[in-house]
C-alpha cells in the first residue's frame, strides 16, 4: 500500500456514489465495460474473490491505485508500506526482476536451491511464497498480479523509490541492503505493533496493556481458550495451515484422525471453504 494522506470525506462520497453501481453492475448489459458484481468482490480471496468486506475498503483501494499515479505526476513525496519482512520483499523483487521463469520452473524440485543477490541463505522451493508455485491458478493469479503491479509502480518512480518495512535492520541486515539503495531504499520502521497502553494506572488492566487482532470474527460460543487453559503446560501441539489455504473436509478428517493417534492433544487451525 502507498502512504498517501487523503480526506475521509472522499471515501464517504464514494460510498454513496458507487454502492448501487457495484451492487447492480451487469457486464452483459454494459458490454464493453469490465464490471464486477459486488457478490464476487466481497468473496474471500481463497474463493476467487477480492476479500473486501465494506464498500469503504474497496473505495480506499481504488483511491490508492490512483494515488500512485497522482503522486508521481504531481511530484508528491510518497512511500510504499511493506507490512512483511524485508527478506520477503527482496524475494518478490527478484521474482519480478529476472528470476520469475527460473523459480516457476524449479520451485517443485526438492533438490532446487536458489541464491538471490545479497541474501545470506540458499532458498529451497519450500522457502518461497506458495503464490509463486502456480501463478496461473485463479486465486494465485489475482494475488501475484497485485504484487506485480505494485513493483511496476516502484519501477516507474523517477527518483529512488522508498519502502517502509515492518522490520528492523538488526534483524535482517543483509536484506535491507540486498537490492541496493540506487534501486530501492528500504527503511526499517518495525515492528508495527499497536499498543493501547497509555499510563501507569493501566498496568492493572491487562486489556489496556496489550493488543489483540483477529483475522476472523470470533464466535462468543467458542471455548477453545478455556479448553487450552485446562491442559498441562506445553502439552498442546498447535497445527495451522495459515489463513489462505482451504482444506477439503475429507482431508481435514484424515489429518485430525492421524494427529489423534499420534499426539492425542492438539489444536488444529484451518480455513473454511
Amino acid at each position: 500500500m502507498s502512504t498517501n494522506l487523503l480526506p475521509s470525506g472522499i471515501c464517504k462520497d464514494l460510498d454513496g456514489l458507487v454502492h448501487k453501481f457495484w451492487w447492480e453492475s451487469n457486464p452483459k448489459a454494459w458490454g464493453y465495460l469490465a464490471l464486477e458484481a459486488w457478490k464476487d468482490i466481497y468473496k474471500p480471496k481463497v474463493l476467487g474473490g477480492m476479500g473486501f468486506r465494506r464498500f469503504k475498503d474497496m473505495n480506499l483501494a481504488l483511491i490508492a491505485r490512483a494515488g500512485n499515479w497522482l503522486t508521481r505526476v504531481l511530484h508528491v513525496p510518497s512511500a510504499l508500506l511493506w507490512v512483511e519482512p524485508a527478506t520477503l520483499f527482496c524475494i518478490y523483487y527478484y521474482f519480478f526482476h529476472g528470476y520469475e521463469d527460473e523459480i516457476k520452473n524449479n520451485i517443485n524440485d526438492p533438490s532446487y536451491s536458489l541464491e538471490l543477490p545479497g541474501l545470506p541463505l540458499k532458498l529451497t522451493g519450500r522457502d518461497l511464497p506458495s503464490l509463486m508455485e502456480d501463478t496461473k491458478s485463479e486465486n494465485n493469479w489475482v494475488q501475484i498480479n497485485m504484487f506485480r503491479e505494485q513493483f511496476e509502480v516502484l519501477d516507474k518512480e523517477t527518483k529512488t523509490p522508498r519502502v517502509l518495512v515492518n522490520s528492523c535492520v538488526a534483524l535482517e541486515p543483509e536484506a535491507f541492503v540486498s537490492i541496493g539503495d540506487n534501486q530501492v531504499k528500504l527503511f526499517g520502521i518495525g515492528p508495527l505493533i499497536q499498543s493501547s497502553f497509555s499510563g501507569e494506572k493501566d498496568h492493572e488492566d491487562q486489556s489496556k496493556t496489550s493488543f489483540r487482532g483477529d483475522l476472523y470474527q470470533i464466535d462468543s460460543n467458542d471455548n477453545y481458550i478455556e479448553w487450552m487453559s485446562l491442559k498441562p503446560e506445553r502439552s498442546v501441539i498447535y497445527v495451522s495451515f495459515g489463513s489462505f489455504y482451504v482444506l477439503p473436509k475429507p482431508q481435514i478428517e484424515e489429518i485430525a484422525g492421524g494427529l489423534n493417534i499420534i499426539i492425542k492433544i492438539f489444536f488444529l487451525v484451518f480455513g473454511v471453504g
